[in-house]
């Protein structure tokens, strides 16, 4: 054997090795081989062309075209190689390029089915969709069992809203591979698409048995159980997706649209960040992260967030009030004024933007118009439960209560769970010896206030039976013998009628004139706990904070800091009634000394009247401790904020509800130190001329 025989011998060998190694996908290794057999043969086409496909396959792109077109330029007529040059511009992103070398390969061979299908990616990827259908129809018509191309093909269809044509081909690939993931992910598309979301979440929990790694099957999954209103089972479907494609951001804005409903602000919030990290030109998520940054009380980041979505898109209605209704909770009312008014010059005929305008009229106080924009929004909706009660709300505060207690009953159209229906509503007749339930309904403040009405309801006539909050059991059982009390939301047993606490003011004629007060309707436990001695000075309560579960908590309470000119006020001991959270203000301040926390003598409100009692004075927020005192007939300074709650009017010192009341009002600033100022002035007066 000569040497050039030895050689070609030589480069035989390795050519063959080569070629096996990229069948067991290994082309790095044939890559080294060919090499060799580059070096020995550098002319022989064959040995090009492997060469090329192999360094194709370890990414060596530059190569690969470098020595297939050299095989090209020695063998112009094999398709195989015009076929590569095509596959090789599909993964350059070139598909016009790969078009050109698959049509040629195609002129020389018409049946290279590898080569049609690898045609119809290339036409797909130029957006020429019907004619990559075509080439694609065209395989499956010589061979109806290629599963692989008739699952392309019903992708495409899919693509352009071809159901039917999908659904024909992808049911009959199911039957000849049962066990096919992709077959059983497309029909579970198509079922969702068709709204069967039971048979959707089927065919994906079939397709991810089989691929448990396909993310967009998990999301399919998750959406599909989401619309079967399982929404807990759902997250894990899309935790799942994340956790395979992290930067899926339409799972991580389901996500975070569930946070939102179920009140998990934080969680919502982070949810809404990794959606925008992967889509940051995502408005709704832009806007709704704003919006659970307000419900978080982070009015400057949820500001910032708001401001740029209104940069993107400056003339959006929606976004204008947003942003406004952050302003306004931030108290820069002008400017909340200025956007709600762009809102509704921009779309008059929406309802919510007149009401959130009387929503800033109403922080003006200007209250006439911000009824004028309440009644626009119900003539515009009327069935909008949330504006017309507001405008009770607003008259009420204005003083019309045979008006405002009217419309006030839209309440129970502005929550989501039913109205109480256990018996006919009472109108007011007399009872005469029949059973009624009265509702408790709002906070344990508004329970304290109302409650004064059960006793009406005995003289009446009724069988009373009132429900309350556990915490309240103890201190209304000394409303009246005759009133029997149940839980919240239990069973009254049979009974002939009911009625709801906040219904009864209009009953018995309740008007600012005459408030119904037969003060006090309440009265402290024997049991209670004992004030620690105050050494013959005047005792005075404080309560600085609000139940940070309620609604406005943030605008009634104040700080302890902000309270701190009460303490040290000569012949005053002070002691503090606050419970919850805000008891840790005392020790964080280091006023221990001056300011005894009652705290952990206190197990319910019957033990907060108890102190109360013993006391001379409270001084309080807007909160149910100022309720209480004024219910015990205890004399109580009561905070309440620079808009109101309605029940305590405008304008006035005192109020029809608790003679033994008085109230201190926020000036226009809208802060606390001037009221606190001038509570300190008159307490330490009060002090003076009780020695």
């Amino acid at each position: 054997m000569t040497d050039e025989e030895e050689t070609l011998q030589a480069a035989g060998h390795a050519l063959a090795e080569a070629q096996s190694l990229i069948q067991e996908g290994r082309p790095a290794t044939a890559w080294v081989r060919l090499r060799q057999a580059l070096a020995a043969t550098p002319g022989q086409p064959e040995v090009l062309y492997v060469s090329g496909v192999s360094a194709h396959g370890v990414g060596r792109f530059s190569d690969a075209e470098r020595l297939l077109l050299r095989a090209r330029s020695t063998a112009p007529q094999a398709p195989e190689i015009a076929f590569a040059l095509g596959n090789l511009c599909l993964d350059r992103g070139d598909p016009r390029g790969a078009e050109t070398w698959l049509r040629d390969a195609l002129g020389r061979a018409p049946d290279f089915a590898a080569g049609r299908r690898a045609l119809a990616q290339a036409l797909a990827q130029q957006r020429r969709h019907s004619e990559a259908e075509a080439e694609l129809a065209r395989l499956v018509a010589l061979d109806p069992h290629a599963i692989d191309v008739a699952i392309e093909l019903a992708t495409l269809y899919l693509r352009r809203g071809a159901d039917a044509a999908a659904g024909g081909l992808l049911r009959r690939a199911g039957v000849e591979t049962p066990d096919h993931a992709r077959v059983h992910f497309l029909l579970a598309d198509l079922r969702r698409r068709d709204r069967q979301p039971e048979q959707a979440a089927f065919a994906y929990a079939r397709s991810l048995a089989l691929d448990a790694r396909n993310a967009y099957a998990w999301q399919g999954l998750g959406l599909s159980i989401a619309a079967m209103r399982a929404g807990s089972v759902a997250m894990k479907a899309f935790r799942r997706t994340v956790v395979l494609v992290p930067s899926d951001e339409a799972s991580w804005f389901v996500m975070a649209e569930e946070a939102r409903a179920a009140g998990e602000w934080r969680l919502a919030v982070g949810r809404y960040r990794r959606t925008l990290a992967s889509a940051p030109g995502r408005m709704d998520a832009l806007i709704h992260l704003g919006n659970a940054l307000d419900e978080l009380d982070d009015r400057p980041a949820a500001t910032a967030v708001l401001r740029e979505a209104l940069r993107r898109t400056p003339e959006d209605p929606k976004i204008l009030s947003n942003l406004a209704t952050v302003l306004l909770q931030s108290g820069d009312i002008r400017n909340a004024d200025r956007l709600y008014r762009s809102a509704v010059s921009l779309d008059p005929a929406d309802p919510v933007a007149h009401y959130n305008l009387g929503n800033a009229g109403r922080q003006h106080l200007d209250l006439g118009d911000a009824m004028r924009r309440y009644g626009r929004a119900t003539a515009l909706d009327p069935g909008y439960a949330t504006a017309h009660w507001n405008d009770a709300l607003t008259r009420l505060m204005a003083g019309d209560w045979a008006t405002g207690f009217l419309r006030y009953e839209w309440r129970w159209r502005d929550r989501p769970e039913p109205m109480p229906s256990h018996a006919p509503w009472w109108q007011g007749e007399p009872l005469e010896g029949r059973r009624i339930v009265l509702l408790g309904e709002q906070g344990f403040g508004d329970m304290i206030h109302f409650a004064r009405y059960a006793r009406a309801v005995v003289e009446n006539g009724g069988k009373v039976m009132l429900e309350c909050y556990p915490q309240l059991r103890r201190l209304f059982s000394t409303l009246s013998p005759e009133v029997k009390l149940i839980d919240i939301g239990a069973s009254p047993g049979p009974v002939d009628l009911q009625a709801a606490l906040m219904q009864l003011p209009p009953i018995f004629g309740t008007m600012p004139e005459r408030a119904y007060a037969p003060i006090p309707y309440l009265a402290s436990p024997a049991d209670g706990p004992h004030l620690p001695p105050g050494q013959g000075r005047l005792k005075v309560g404080l309560v600085w904070a609000g139940n940070p579960r309620i609604e406005k908590f943030h605008k009634r309470s104040a700080t302890l800091e902000e309270f701190a000119p009460l303490l040290g006020i000569a012949g005053v001991a002070v002691y503090s009634l606050q419970v919850g959270p805000r008891t840790a203000d005392i020790a964080r301040l280091g006023l221990g000394d001056r300011l005894r926390d009652l705290a952990p003598l206190v197990q319910d409100f019957a033990d907060t009247a108890a102190l109360v009692d013993q006391l001379d004075l409270v001084i309080a927020v807007d909160t149910a401790v100022a309720h209480l005192a004024g219910a015990l007939g205890k004399p109580v300074w009561m905070l309440p904020t620079y808009v109101p709650d309605w029940r305590w009017l405008l304008g006035r010192d005192d109020t029809p509800w608790y003679p033994t009341m008085r109230l201190y009002r926020q000036a226009e600033d809208r802060r606390w130190p001037p009221v606190i100022a001038r509570i300190a002035q008159d307490l330490a007066a009060l002090a003076s001329s009780s020695r």
